[in-house]
């Protein structure tokens, strides 16, 4: 659900992206598409119709959007049945890597397929990692978003962490927080990609 003032925002930084991948067989978001928990309100349909048809204007003919289900997205199927070519999962596996939320509820359903064999890369949300960069004196802090690139010793996998794409969430400061994945997986020495 976008403040109505950052629908526009949104949606061109979604164009900006897209305009520089050429068309697309699959586009894979991570989750939380949508805020409100105990249902679905009318601004979130109008939100996702105007993501998807900006999604949509850069697939090939017959591609996908998938979404992973995060754990905002506990009533997200009245909104996705709309689309034949948008397809709600728990989690995602495509060529070795498996995207999925991140969440605790979205960890339980992935299992065991962490530890299959045939999976080499784990990409996820729900975490936002974010990092203050101050100058020397520390007169000026600001909260940049990044990514978190590492290798998970708990699940011997590599693992992308994946920071915010809406531009009114900045995410939370790694320095400010157990840097423990969802009480699994330890993550303070990844390497940090600021945006």
């Amino acid at each position: 659900s976008f403040p109505r003032t950052q629908i526009e925002e949104t949606l061109g930084l979604l164009r900006k992206v897209l305009q520089k991948t050429g068309k697309l067989k699959k586009i894979i978001l991570l989750g939380d598409v949508k805020h409100y928990f105990a249902g679905v309100l009318k601004s979130e349909f109008e939100d996702f119709f105007n993501v998807v048809e900006v999604l949509k204007k850069s697939l090939l003919k017959n591609g996908k959007v998938i979404v992973t289900k995060g754990n905002h997205d506990n009533i997200l199927e009245p909104v996705v049945r709309n689309y034949d070519f948008v397809k709600l999962v728990d989690f995602y596996v495509e060529d070795g890597v498996i995207f999925f939320h991140g969440d605790r509820f979205s960890f339980k359903k992935v299992g065991l397929k962490f530890y299959n064999k045939k999976i080499k890369v784990i990409v996820n949300g729900h975490f936002h990692p974010a990092v203050f960069i101050s100058e020397k004196k520390g007169v000026k802090r600001e909260l940049y978003k990044c990514f978190l690139v590492g290798r998970a010793k708990e699940l011997k996998k590599e693992m992308i962490l994946m920071p915010s794409f809406f531009p009114l969430v900045d995410g939370t400061d790694l320095g400010a927080r157990d840097l423990n994945l969802e009480g699994r997986i330890d993550v303070k020495n990844f390497e940090v990609y600021v945006l």
